[in-house]
């Protein structure tokens, strides 16, 4: 599901998004997606009470600038993207494999949000928050909230992000493009801002070399205010 027409209202309640090896025998190949949304200022997403199970990337919202709420809703074993050397090239990822290498590996994803400047930016108190919500049963990212995607050179915004009272158990993984994967992600460069973000009431639960509950990264020269208490 994705491009949602201008001014729309989307809403997922109470349903299960399952991807699994019985149906897709090359699951790990094909980069199963749950959710990928796309819309303007006036759009509104809400996910409530809803299961993802087993796909790559439960949500992708790209670009997305419209209202995205997240609310006692299950992440849940989700798998690896593995692809081969001749299959990223073919992709038109802006990505370059290593020299000699055969196989890359994508680290699976809760919920990404992706908002790179000139396609939206999610600002404003409560335009983006994950509440109440559980990430579990898999090696990978919990939540990931970026702006200004360091391969476009555009400036975005995660200003206002809410994330809290969920439940993060997960398992480190190491993945190509951002190396080793954390619960939380709140990624801003090129000129992003990333400012009042709430992190709040969180428990996290990271296993393996490398694990942080929280990772923050800005532009040197961009101060970024995030509030983060009550998280363990």
């Amino acid at each position: 599901m994705s491009n949602i027409p201008a001014a729309s209202t989307f809403e997922l309640n109470g349903d299960t998004l399952y991807a699994s090896r019985s149906i897709d025998p090359n699951i790990e190949g094909d980069g199963s997606v749950g959710a990928i949304l796309g819309g303007d200022p006036n759009s509104s997403t809400s996910v409530t009470d809803t299961t993802f199970n087993g796909m790559w990337q439960a949500i992708l919202a790209y670009g997305y600038s419209g209202s995205l709420s997240v609310t006692d809703s299950t992440f849940e074993n989700l798998v690896p993207l593995n692809m081969d050397e001749a299959f990223v090239l073919a992709s038109g990822l802006p990505w370059t494999p290593p020299p000699g290498t055969s196989t890359e590996t994508f680290a699976p994803e809760g919920l990404l949000s992706m908002n790179p400047g000139s396609d939206g930016g999610q600002t404003g108190t409560g335009m983006f928050s994950v509440k109440g919500s559980t990430f579990t049963g898999y090696d990978g990212d919990g939540v990931i909230a970026e702006a200004g995607e360091g391969y476009v050179n555009r400036p975005g915004g995660v200003d206002g992000a809410v994330i809290e009272n969920n439940t993060f158990d997960l398992g480190v993984a190491s993945d190509t493009l951002t190396g080793t994967t954390q619960p939380i992600v709140i990624d801003a460069d090129q000129g992003s801002t990333t400012t009042s973000v709430l992190i709040s009431g969180n428990s996290v639960t990271t296993n393996g070399i490398g694990a942080e509950a929280i990772a923050l990264t800005t532009a040197s020269d961009l101060p970024a205010r995030v509030r983060s208490h009550g998280d363990h």
